[in-house]
């Protein structure tokens, strides 16, 4: 999954959309980073799709750690960024610990 840091393509939308399907627990550093990525292209994104969609991918994860990750993106200077990050704090109960890994 490194290619997530890979800024010269422009598949992160997509990379978003597997990670919300996948929402798995040995990913939340990389969705997280993914969610808060600069990239060029995607300056012209007033709907910030790619950290929306990291939002969702935080929430379906539903752990404590996932949780954690949310509350970050919940502090962004971006506000949509903020208002996604809140939807799935209050979506969510954050109890799954089944498999609390890291990457």
């Amino acid at each position: 999954m490194e290619f997530i840091y890979d800024k010269k393509h422009h598949k992160h939308e997509d990379l978003a959309f597997l990670l919300e399907k996948k929402h798995s627990p040995k990913l939340i550093n990389r969705v997280y980073d993914l969610a808060v990525m600069e990239l060029d292209y995607t300056k012209e994104d007033e709907f910030f799709n790619i950290a929306r969609k990291c939002t969702y991918a935080l929430g379906y994860t539903n752990t404590p750690k996932a949780k954690e990750k949310l509350e970050l993106l919940a502090k962004n200077e971006n506000e949509l960024i903020r208002e996604y990050a809140i939807k799935q704090l209050n979506r969510h109960d954050f109890t799954d610990k089944d498999v609390e890994e890291q990457d």
